[in-house]
């Protein structure tokens, strides 16, 4: 992997054997291998590249399109680092990241801090192997009790000791994805969309159950269409009917002399009334609403 200095022959920081060394730098800018900005490299590669400002004694300069090393690159496994490039002046002010008079110191920046050193020991060979923590930021002081922390902007997810994994999102929606499939949590309210055509919203104490033609607004029922609605009537009715039959019979049973030892006598003039409540309770017709 060279960068756009191999093919001059000269590089920033004098073209001399590294032997070894891990120098710190700022990233300036970050980009994909096929962006316009990415000069023709000697070994085409796949992933981000940085420009970096070189900081250490003796080796200032600034390395352009520098390869980032990644925890997995292979062909079906991967992971992808993005060095986070300097967008604004921690002091205030205009940001002038590139060199010359007026520079805004790199340190100064909110880019990356990064640690690079060199294939081979060649300079012209750069490669991003991790990150420093930046003297900026607002939090060096991870929890102790967690065995991993990852946090970008506001969002943190922490693997404590125990193995419980906490997710710590702020500001912004948190989204599981199985195929088409998607949950999503946001401010007080979360989401469960089985289909592209279905969902249950949860939002403080109410329930929202959206189908393909039906919706349940905490328990109240509404068809989309009026034969959904139809078919709806027609099995509750019978619904009703089996009910009030299951019931008559109960009760015409239990007007026969029952005889078993440890049961006391059955109420039957309180029993008939109760089933009376009951069957007008359930005997009317079904009905449903439409939003046809």
């Amino acid at each position: 992997m060279r960068n756009d200095h191999t093919q001059t022959g000269r590089s920033p920081i004098g073209g001399r054997n590294s032997y070894g060394a891990h120098v710190r730098g700022y990233v300036h800018a970050t980009y994909l291998a096929d962006d316009t900005r990415a000069p023709r490299l000697a070994e085409p590669i796949n992933g981000w590249l940085c420009d970096v400002q070189i900081i250490e004694p003796g080796w200032q300069g600034l390395l352009r399109a520098v390869p980032v090393m990644t925890a997995s690159g292979g062909v079906d496994d991967h992971a992808h680092w993005k060095p986070r490039p300097c967008t604004r002046n921690l002091n205030g002010g205009a940001l002038t990241p590139e060199g010359g008079p007026g520079a805004t110191p790199p340190q100064n920046t909110d880019g990356d801090l990064v640690i690079v050193t060199f294939l081979g020991n060649d300079t012209n060979r750069p490669i991003i192997i991790g990150q420093a923590p930046h003297p900026g930021s607002v939090d060096l002081n991870p929890d102790p009790t967690n065995l991993y922390e990852r946090t970008i902007a506001t969002n943190t997810v922490k693997f404590a000791e125990s193995g419980a994994i906490t997710i710590d999102v702020k500001g912004n929606d948190l989204t599981i994805r199985h195929g088409d499939a998607v949950i999503t949590i946001s401010d007080n309210t979360v989401t469960i969309n089985p289909t592209q055509h279905q969902s249950v919203v949860v939002q403080g104490d109410g329930v929202v159950v959206d189908g393909l033609d039906t919706t349940v607004v905490n328990g109240t029922l509404t068809s989309k269409s009026s034969a959904t609605a139809n078919a709806q009537a027609v099995l509750l009715n019978q619904m009703r009917v089996d009910i009030v039959s299951w019931i008559q019979s109960c009760t015409l049973a239990l007007k026969e002399p029952v005889a078993i030892i440890g049961v006391p006598s059955v109420n039957l003039p309180a029993l008939e009334t109760a089933t009376a409540k009951m069957v007008a309770a359930i005997g009317h017709t079904a009905t449903n609403t439409t939003s046809d």
